[in-house]
Order: structure tokens, then sequence, then C-alpha cells
């Protein structure tokens, strides 16, 4: 689905073309974090952690108080390490874990990977990398006087070295200032979680696709295992050289509208352990498309609940880009068939779309909808867990038998995003909010608001992230955040995932004679969200 809000990507568009700012820029006043300047006014590190214990950290050089940060903004594999002055990049933030026997990892907060030891044509610099068990990845930090501390990897047993310009290197430890480093200790935040987005890079079945919705199941064979619902997805497309295929300046078109897959019980991130799910609609199987449009037009899932042996998804028909009907899909368990249904209040008007959130909470499912074009406002509904025919909708007083847009019932009103997601997150109620995005080299920024009730007002508002997936200098076209609260990773972090869709303008598609495009411009990205950070 390219984007919730359908009724003003028009005018956000012209929005983003007249005020966006430059593609890195970035007020420290944004996210308050006790950021200094020289080690002698750091924190230091606390090295008598006990085992899987960790913190978020700004790594200073002893010789010039630069800190060390991935370079360009990378999120791949082999980037390398540099020194800059502070100023809050996620690229420049550090979780540091206690492993054992005095050894430490170090995840990068920008790319989510891990500082790693590598032989460079017979020298060895610092990169990131995927994590692994190695001992490329370890890291003894030992104290050096005072606030000072020596890092020396355990493959390697060389130190980290400042070169003072360029690639940064590992040498034999001397004790001269460029081996020395200082740690400062700051608030716990967000960071990219690069397993999860890996987890993305599908090669076989669905393989690309917007639209990320998620649900732990309970039932029958089904039973511990995790459905992600998509929207326009590729779907065995890639040529062997794993790109999709340019046909001179177009890209080859995704498959279908929607489909779902299958995650096994032990939530393993390994994506070849994840395949599509598929089902039948009035006796025949639409390839991996899960809700059939019998009228020729589009369904878009925006949102599941399990009820028993039927999985309802809530469902946006359009045509182009224009919301025609919002319905509800059923999936039967038992047969794997699915059939479409219209439902009294929610599928007869259009003025608030109910497609930002759906969850269960006791005897209720809540479902929650935006209007307003820019500036959206927050709405709520929901129907008895026994009959998810009856709806009834929030008007600030009571539950009604129609939506109401009045001021009394939104929940929250002014929303400056084209991204936006509900869900119930350890015992609370959270709204995610993206910038407004939908072009290239929009806003970076996610925020949160907290309620303490399904229909009580959102306050708190919060940043708590920043995207950085740069291509060529140019961030991607991005909506449709997701919450995903039964990824417990056992740190008190909530996962959110958001949606990408190449570069626009910035960077054309099927240019300069190119054979093919990479998929990675139209996947799912992922970070964790301390609870911390945002009230949880």
């Amino acid at each position: 689905m390219k984007i919730k809000q359908l009724a003003f990507i028009a005018a956000s568009v012209i929005l983003i073309q007249s005020c966006s700012k430059s593609d890195k820029e970035y007020s420290s006043k944004t996210v308050q974090q006790p950021e200094v300047v020289d080690v002698a006014h750091s924190s230091g590190l606390k090295t008598d952690m006990v085992a899987g214990e960790y913190g978020t950290y700004q790594v200073l050089s002893a010789v010039n108080n630069k800190t060390g940060q991935v370079a360009g903004f990378s999120l791949q594999n082999g980037g390398t390490c540099e020194l800059a002055t502070y100023t809050g990049e996620p690229h420049q933030q550090w979780r540091i874990s206690y492993v054992s026997n005095g050894y430490f990892r170090l995840m990068n907060h920008g790319s989510g990977k891990f500082l790693q030891s590598y032989n460079y044509n017979g020298t060895q610099v610092l990169i990131q990398n995927n994590e692994t068990t190695a001992d490329s990845q370890l890291w003894k930090l030992t104290t050096v006087g005072t606030k000072r501390y020596k890092a020396i990897n355990k493959a390697s047993g060389l130190a980290i070295t400042n070169t003072g310009t360029g690639m940064t290197t590992l040498k034999t430890y001397t004790g001269v200032s460029s081996q020395l480093w200082g740690y400062n200790k700051l608030d716990a935040t967000s960071y990219r979680d690069d397993e999860v987005s890996r987890f993305f890079q599908r090669t076989k079945g669905t393989q690309a696709w917007d639209g990320n919705h998620s649900l732990k199941l309970t039932y029958g064979a089904n039973a511990g295992k995790t459905i992600w619902l998509m929207n326009d997805e590729y779907y065995n497309q890639l040529q062997p050289d794993g790109l999709f295929k340019c046909y001179g300046t177009t890209l080859q078109f995704f498959h279908k509208n929607n489909a779902a897959l299958l995650q096994p019980v032990n939530q393993s991130w390994d994506p070849l352990q994840t395949n599509n799910m598929f089902v039948t609609s009035n006796g025949k199987q639409y390839d991996e498309e899960i809700f059939h449009d019998f009228f020729g037009k589009v369904l878009w899932p925006t949102g599941v609940v399990e009820i028993g042996d039927k999985l309802y998804v809530s469902l946006v028909q359009v045509s182009g880009l224009t919301t025609l009907q919002l319905k509800m899909g059923i999936i039967d368990q038992d047969d794997n068939t699915s059939t479409v249904i219209t439902i009294p209040g929610y599928s007869d008007q259009t003025a608030i779309s109910y497609s930002v959130g759906l969850f269960k909470d006791d005897d209720y499912v809540y479902s929650y909808g935006v209007s307003g074009g820019l500036g959206p406002s927050l709405y709520v509904a929901r129907f008895p867990v026994n009959n998810p025919l009856l709806w009834s909708f929030w008007d600030g007083t009571t539950w009604a038998a129609k939506p109401s847009s009045a001021q009394a019932a939104r929940l929250v009103s002014g929303l400056n995003g084209n991204g936006i997601a509900v869900n119930k997150v350890n015992g609370k109620y959270l709204l995610v909010v993206q910038d407004l995005s939908f072009a290239c080299d929009a806003g970076r920024n996610f925020y949160s608001y907290i309620a303490t009730a399904p229909n009580a007002k959102f306050t708190n508002k919060k940043t708590i992230f920043r995207r950085t997936d740069y291509k060529n200098g140019h961030l991607p076209v991005s909506y449709t955040p997701m919450i995903h609260p039964q990824f417990d990773n056992g740190k008190n972090e909530v996962l959110v995932t958001y949606c990408v869709n190449f570069y626009g303008d910035c960077v054309p598609l099927c240019k300069n004679g190119i054979s093919g495009e990479s998929p990675d411009g139209y996947r799912p990205k992922a970070f964790r969200v301390p609870y911390s950070l945002i009230g949880l």
C-alpha cells in the first residue's frame, strides 16, 4: 500500500518539495543526548558489567576528541569507520555489550551492525559486519589512565588506532595517544535492527513489498507462527543477478496487490525458513494472493486480528490511489479459504479511514482511523470479540453507531506525518507517526505518543528515530510504519518497521542503460525503540 492517508498525497508532495531540508540536516535539539566535547568530561566506560549487560556510548579519540562513527551513513557489510564532530546521528552512537572474560561487542546504532577487525590487503582495518560469534568481533576494553581505554581485538591482537584521516586501522599496541579512547554514556536510544531488516531481503516467494503487518497466531497448526501481510508485492521476480529487471527506462511491475508469509514458531529471522501462505477464494487459488477483488479493483490489507479459527483483516479497496471502500477480509485457518465482506458503519463511509491500527484488547477489537488531509486527526472504533459485525465508534462521550469526526472524537489532531500506526505495547497504547515523506529527501524522523486507554487522548510526543537509508546522498520515499509488539528481544524494546519505495526523482529508476534495480529500494526496514525512551 503506497500510503494510508491517500487523500492528501498530492498536497504532501507539494509541501515536501517546497520546504524539505538538506538530506543530512539535523538539529541536535531534536533528540537530547548528554554528549560531551572531550575525553576529560566523558563519563567513562562501565567495565564491571555482567554478561549481557550493555549501554549506549559516544566514543571519542584521545588525540583530537573527535567521535568515532561509521562513515557515509553506511548500512552495508564492510562499511568503514572514521572520526567526526559529534552531531547526535545514530551512526555516532554505539551499543557496547559485555560478553565475558573482559571482552565486549560494539554495535553501531545507525546500521545495527557490529565492529569487526578485517584483513584488507594485508592491513587490519576496522569495519562493520553482520553479528557473528567470531573473535574478530570481540574487543578487550581496558583502562589506561583516567577515562582513557585501549581496545584490543581478540582475533588479531591489535589495537584500534586513530590514523587522523580516512579508515580507522588496527596496529600493535604501543600506548601512543592515537590508540587511546574515551567513552561517554548516552541515554538509551533507538537503533536500526539489522537482523530483522535482513529478514525482509528474501530471495524466494514474495521478495519485496510495502505494507508490513504482523500477528502472532494461536490457533491450530498455525499456533506460535507469525503471519505477515503485505501489499503490492514482487513474487519470484528477481533475476539471477539479484535485481529487478529494467525494460529500458521502466522497472518491471510487481505481481499481486496482497500476499501473506508464515514465519515459523521459533521466530527465526532467517528468511529461508519463512514461506508464503496460500488460500483459495470462491474455490480458486489466485497465485499467492490472499484476497481477490472480484470487481477488478485492488485490496490492500491494513491490519489483522485472530478470533478463534478466523483471521479478520481490515482492507482498503482502491482504484489507483483513490479509496473506494473499507472492507473486512476473513481467512479460515482450518481450510485456508478467504472471503471479503462489508460492515455497516465501517464500510459505508470513507471520511475516516480505519486503517492505522487493529488489535485485540480484552473483550474488544479496536480499530484506529485518520482523516483530515495534512495534519490528520486520529479516531477509534471497536467491535466485540464475539461479534465482529457490530462496530461502534467513539464520539468523545460514548460508543456510537456511526463514525464522528467532531473535535471531541479526536484522540489527537494535527499529526505531522504521512505514516501513522497504533498498537498496544507493555500495557499502554502507542502511536507512532512518521515525518511527511512521500517524496525523496523528505522528513527523517519518527515520533511516539502514549495513551493510557484505547479511547484516551494521545500525549507525550517524543522523537524516537531518524532514518538514514541514503543512496547517492538521497533518502527514499517512505511511509507506513508498523508496530510489532510480539517480537520481544528481552531488552524492553519494541520493534517498529517502515516501508520504502525507491528514490523518486532524486535517483530515477532504470537510467543510464542499467539492466536492473536493487530490490532493497522496495523492502521494509526495522528499528527497535527502548521502552524507557517512549514512557512504556
